[in-house]
Order: structure tokens, then C-alpha cells, then sequence
């Protein structure tokens, strides 16, 4: 996906902070909407092929450990500070921070 050169200078921003939480930037959307913008970052882990399977609650075998709520929290946490702290954008903005979900590309 080709990123417009505000969405890179937000990705090359954010990726460290995604990082230190343990988690992979799958990627980023960046939509300017007015008077309020929408960042929408996606995190990933890869799956660990040596991890015990576990059985979720839809009752479908998991190989590893996805992403769960609590990543997403921590994600939200870490970067939300540091774009208070260096505001990159400007204006009022929605930050989500989710998994890509299965019917990724």
C-alpha cells in the first residue's frame, strides 16, 4: 500500500512506540475529515509456529497469540502520549488501534 507523505511521517513516527508495546505495525490509515481527522493503526503478532495450540471460544483451533484488547489499550496509551507530546496533527482527531482481522490482504 503507498502511504501519502503525511500517513509515512506518521507511520515512521508511531512504529517505535508500536514496537516497544511487543506488537508489529501491520499498517496505518490517515483521513483527514474536516475539523477531525480518523488515525487508524493496525497491529499484528506473527504467529509462533512453537506455541501451544489453544482453542478459542468460537471453538476454532489457534496456532499462538493474537491480538487482543489489552494490546490494543497499550498501543492506544503509548502512542496517544507521544502524539500529545509532538502533536503531528493538526486539529481535533479519532485515534483506533486495532488487529487487521482475518480477511486481511
Amino acid at each position: 500500500m503507498k502511504l501519502s507523505n503525511k500517513s509515512q511521517a506518521l507511520y515512521d513516527m508511531i512504529a517505535p512506540a508500536v514496537e516497544a508495546c511487543g506488537v508489529d505495525l501491520w499498517g496505518i490509515e490517515f483521513l483527514p475529515q474536516g475539523k477531525r481527522s480518523l488515525l487508524r493503526i493496525y497491529i499484528d503478532r506473527p504467529v509462533d509456529e512453537n506455541a501451544e495450540p489453544v482453542i478459542n471460544e468460537d471453538g476454532e483451533v489457534e496456532q499462538g497469540r493474537g491480538i487482543g484488547v489489552e494490546d490494543c489499550v497499550r498501543v492506544t496509551q503509548q502512542v496517544g502520549a507521544m502524539l500529545d507530546v509532538h502533536d503531528p496533527i493538526s486539529g481535533e482527531y479519532a485515534l483506533e488501534v486495532s488487529s487487521p482481522g482475518w480477511d486481511r490482504p
